[in-house]
């Protein structure tokens, strides 16, 4: 069900075969699985849509869903609706914009964004020896 520690080789220090990591987050895994074993409705993009540097070119995006049909948008335009597939992949020239799916289910409208990080920010930690 999720990562764990392990003190054996090859996997040392942590065996990484769960659909949950090791803090408990959802891996990709945990959403397909909760696409097909639940009826609560969802949608899910997978992966991130952070590539500088690959502006103009295609990148694979899949998507998960429980939905009867389901919209890809890339900053507001419609790159076309898909009915029934799970997963979905799509090839879509990537643009730092977002990225959303938008599902409908029942008659309710699931959304899920991606958005491009931005710039990388800097941190600078300094040690006091003096506070205990």
């Amino acid at each position: 069900m999720h990562d764990y520690g392990a003190d054996y080789w090859p996997v040392w220090s942590e065996q990484h075969s769960g659909a949950l990591d090791s803090t408990r987050l959802p891996k990709e895994l945990w959403h397909y699985l909760k696409s097909r074993w639940t009826n609560e409705p969802m949608v899910h993009i997978c992966g991130h849509w952070t590539w500088p540097g690959e502006e103009g070119r295609p990148r694979a995006v899949t998507v998960v869903t429980n939905c009867q049909s389901f919209e890809l948008f890339l900053d507001k335009r419609s790159l076309g609706a898909r009915k029934c597939e799970n997963p979905m992949r799509w090839e879509v020239v990537y643009e730092p914009s977002a990225l959303k799916a938008v599902g409908s289910c029942g008659g309710r409208k699931l959304t899920d964004e991606l958005r491009p990080a931005g710039p990388p920010a800097k941190r600078e930690v300094k040690a006091n020896p003096h506070i205990l």
